[in-house]
């Protein structure tokens, strides 16, 4: 199912983050500053950044909710909508906000890492 591959590869991502903070010197988040909303980064055409977002995460906290969400509530919008679908208006919904953030907001994704 697609909420389950979703969530699988979220987790994936945030132990990516806790890995990178955890174990480089300068304790930076580099699945962040590779993918995280950044309005300079995008201006100079990095346009994955509209997307990427969603698969990163700020806290232990942040995750667990977002997840829970996912998890509770993904399956049955799958179910209504279908695989295909939901995973597009996954995708749009994820695109849809990184975008408006971009328009109306300087600050990065996550803006305790930058």
């Amino acid at each position: 199912m697609v909420s389950y591959t979703l969530l699988g590869i979220t987790l994936l991502v945030f132990g990516a983050q806790f890995l990178s903070q955890s174990l480089s010197p300068d304790g930076l988040d580099w699945p962040f500053l590779l993918g995280g909303k950044i309005n300079a980064f995008i201006l100079r055409g990095e346009i994955w950044r509209l997307i990427t977002p969603v698969l990163l995460h700020g806290s232990l906290l942040h995750i667990a909710f977002n997840m829970y969400a996912l998890f509770s509530i993904g399956p049955v919008l799958e179910r209504h909508y279908g695989h295909m679908r939901f995973l597009a208006l996954y995708l749009i919904a994820g695109f849809t906000g990184n975008a408006l953030s971009f328009v109306f907001s300087p600050a990065s994704s996550l803006p305790r890492t930058v």
